[in-house]
């Protein structure tokens, strides 16, 4: 029986602990759900056309036409790789004066069209978007990220500048704008810096998996089947997948989703099990005090000053419990860090909602 108040502080310390984790992680949920990223993904439907029958940039714009006239589309554009997506490999970027063996800064890179940034609500902060004029007839021209602005070079304005990358047969590229960074919840170590390319310069992409971006004010989910069965029209030969942005963020969450909803089950569980055994220990303590609870009461002991006694015990039980759980949520809040979002492990309003 002198376990049992041991054990129940265990219980305690461990109802603590998960509760401790599940609130980091639904802070961590919430500020997923309103992170800025740069861009705007509600009322965006995402339609993949796999790789397969090259297509040219005359027919890449006739779809994104059709597709923007649908009714309740507001506008459509295609991209070479979905917005938000972390690049596992950035390419190496030189300046006309760095030597090949080495490179100043890596990117990202993705083909666009001229209304990219407008459909996706990502703002060029600087300088100009690409326009129609940028084809294959005019000179090599890029849009860069701030950050990677600010690597190549420091303290200067980036238009103007000239640029080589791999990704596209080391040709120079002139800089026209910058575009605010996307970034996404997961991208821990920041926004990853990027090149931005206009479609009509680079016809071979069209070969590979293009992603066509279809804006709407309405239902998005009531756009998506007319995307896809125009896409079937007019890109019989390509597989289409149809998706919202919000839902690939929705899914890209599923790591901290079902570690918050297993978090907070077993904490729910650990709490009402100390809860119980806190009742069954002091319901068992009183029982065997009875007697001695009664001489007590017999040599002029209030009742209150016999029932501040009984909760002194179970405080004890439960405060010892909540300085462990505090203790142990510390050291090992570690094994999640890697899933929290702009929340750290040592939150101090987590372990007071705990």
């Amino acid at each position: 029986s002198h376990a049992w108040p041991f054990l129940i502080g265990f219980e305690i310390a461990l109802a603590v602990m998960l509760a401790v984790g599940s609130t980091l992680l639904v802070r961590t949920m919430r500020n997923i759900m309103r992170s800025d990223f740069g861009l705007d993904p509600r009322g965006v439907v995402s339609a993949t056309l796999t790789s397969g029958t090259p297509l040219t940039p005359v027919d890449i714009e006739r779809v994104r036409q059709e597709l923007a006239a649908l009714p309740g589309a507001t506008g459509a554009a295609v991209v070479t790789r979905s917005p938000l997506v972390w690049w596992n490999q950035s390419g190496p970027i030189w300046r006309p004066a760095d030597p090949p063996a080495r490179w100043p800064a890596t990117a990202g890179f993705r083909v666009i069209t001229p209304d990219y940034f407008s459909v996706m609500k990502q703002p060029v902060v600087r300088g100009r978007a690409f326009t129609a004029g940028d084809d294959s007839t005019s000179g090599r021209v890029a849009i860069i990220t701030p950050g990677l602005a600010a690597t190549l070079w420091p303290g200067e304005s980036p238009i103007g500048k000239t640029i080589r990358t791999s990704y596209v047969n080391e040709q120079w590229l002139t800089v026209v704008g910058l575009v605010a960074e996307a970034s996404h919840w997961a991208m821990a170590r920041g926004a990853q810096h990027e090149i931005f390319v206009p479609l009509a310069q680079q016809p071979q992409r069209a070969r590979g998996q293009l992603i066509v971006m279809v804006r709407t004010d309405g239902d998005v989910r009531a756009l998506a089947p007319a995307v896809r069965t125009r896409l079937r029209a007019l890109v019989p030969s390509r597989p289409v997948t149809i998706d919202t942005m919000e839902d690939q963020i929705a899914r890209s969450a599923v790591d901290q989703r079902f570690a918050m909803f297993a978090l907070l089950t077993f904490a729910s569980i650990a709490m009402g099990l100390a809860g119980v055994g806190i009742f069954g220990v002091v319901s068992y303590s009183v029982r065997a005090r009875t007697h001695e609870i009664g001489v007590r009461v017999a040599l002029g002991a209030t009742p209150l000053a016999v029932q501040l006694g009984v909760l002194r015990g179970a405080a004890s039980m439960a405060i010892g419990g909540v300085v462990v759980g505090v203790l142990a949520s510390l050291a090992a809040t570690a094994y999640v860090k890697s899933l929290l979002y702009e929340v750290t492990r040592f939150d101090p309003s987590a372990y007071v909602a705990a």
